[in-house]
């Protein structure tokens, strides 16, 4: 799935992308996958640009987890949660 975000006040602003796992409508975990400004590099803190774009590719995996891969520009982080079981 590709994301973008833009707007005029983006720029120069820090991100930070949470995951929140849900099972029978309650939240189980709450999980930061990245704050930019926790990262200790410098060029990744803060926004360049108005827009923001990323990418979030997900796979079910052998052993009944979902895989999901985070991709930003020159940066992806990999995080692995539990799945529920399911054909599809």
């Amino acid at each position: 799935m590709k994301i973008d975000f833009s707007g005029k006040n983006l720029k120069g602003k820090s991100y930070h992308l949470n995951v929140k796992e849900i099972w029978n409508g309650t939240v189980v975990s709450d999980t930061t996958v990245l704050n930019s400004k926790n990262m200790g590099v410098k060029q990744f803190e803060t926004l360049k640009d108005a827009v923001f774009n990323m990418r979030v590719i997900s796979k079910r995996t052998a052993d009944n987890t979902l895989k999901l891969t985070f991709k930003f520009p020159r940066l992806s982080v990999t995080k692995e949660y539990d799945a529920a079981v399911s054909k599809d």
